[in-house]
């Protein structure tokens, strides 16, 4: 089991990097077919799927609110605040992340 501090942007960036793009959802935590947004992908879980937000899901979500201002849910599902980020989850998630480590 991870700690709190082991949840670093290098973390976040090794592990969204190597989920495949077809692993990836918009809209809810986890769809019909077992793709997951970026929360669901760290343990995050709905009131239709047994409500779980788990300290991995917690710590990404710190970490993009007090790095970029927003939130992991609308990076993941593109409300447009992020155009420049990429089309797809993967690719706004990835970037967003790279630009955080850019940053620190």
């Amino acid at each position: 089991m991870k700690t709190e501090t082991e949840f670093t942007v290098d973390y976040f960036i090794e592990k969204f990097g190597a989920i495949p793009e077809g692993r990836w959802t918009t809209g809810v935590y986890r769809d019909e077919e077992g793709r997951c947004c970026a929360l669901g992908l760290c343990g995050a879980r709905g009131p239709n799927d047994g409500c779980c937000w788990p300290l991995e899901a917690s710590k990404l979500s710190d970490l993009v609110t007090t790095e970029i201002g927003g939130t992991v849910t609308t990076l993941n599902d593109d409300t447009g605040a992020w155009p420049k980020l990429g089309g797809t989850p993967k690719s706004r998630i990835l970037n967003a992340l790279r630009a955080i480590k850019e940053r620190q």
